[in-house]
């Protein structure tokens, strides 16, 4: 009689299946080969069947510090028991991105934690290179004060009731968002399009006070 697997010996078993996700694509901008999320499911997804495991990979919603954060959870499940073996953790999504920008970070999101969680190599190993290399920060700003000076645009457009008082919130802050375009682009596409919807209503606003006191004279 074969003796039935516990949900460890299921997955050791498993990873002895599975085979090395080839490395089928090239990333753009660090031109690193990687296995893109079907090379690694291709990988694992097989052995784990077999092995009466199988991966769940979800959205989740957490908080942090006060803070709703949305990404990618992943586990894998042993099916008899409902026992969790393996997770590639919480793996978290920019909310900042637009629809297509969050399909794309779901995909990502997948494939690393997926990875992680079976414990397959999925890019190559460059000795920590490219994580090594921060970025030059631009602007005369710090992190802290740009980002205290975001915050201070984002007030002043709450309580923005007059389209003059628009003009001299785009002067004083303007420098402001030119330095978060650089350096801190997670802050600056919000601040942006807080912007350009306070900019919209304005100018609608102006449009009508234009018709109601400016009536174009007819040329004769």
């Amino acid at each position: 009689m074969t003796k039935e697997l516990n949900h460890i010996e299921a997955f050791i078993k498993a990873q002895q299946e599975m085979t090395a996700p080839k490395f089928n694509n090239i990333n753009p901008h660090f031109k690193n080969k990687f296995a893109d999320l079907a090379a690694v499911d291709d990988a694992c997804k097989t052995a784990l069947l077999n092995n009466g495991l199988t991966p769940v990979q979800s959205y989740k919603l957490i908080e942090l510090g006060g803070t709703i954060i949305w990404g990618i959870d992943t586990k894998i499940v042993f099916a008899r028991t409902l026992t969790e073996v393996g997770s590639g953790g919480f793996y978290p999504i920019n909310q900042a991105l637009n629809d297509q920008q969050k399909g794309s970070g779901t995909t990502y999101a997948k494939r690393y934690s997926l990875a992680m969680a079976c414990n397959l190599v999925a890019e190559e190993d460059d000795d920590g290179n490219k994580a090594s290399e921060i970025k030059k920060w631009q602007g005369p700003l710090k992190v802290t004060k740009l980002k205290e000076e975001l915050r201070k645009l984002s007030s002043a457009l709450d309580t923005c009731s007059k389209p003059e008082k628009l003009d001299e919130i785009i002067i004083k802050f303007g420098p402001v968002l030119a330095q978060a375009k650089v350096d801190l682009e997670t802050w600056y596409e919000p601040a942006k399009n807080r912007l350009n919807e306070i900019i919209e209503v304005s100018d609608l606003t102006r449009a009508g006070k234009a018709d109601m006191h400016d009536p174009v004279e007819e040329v004769q």
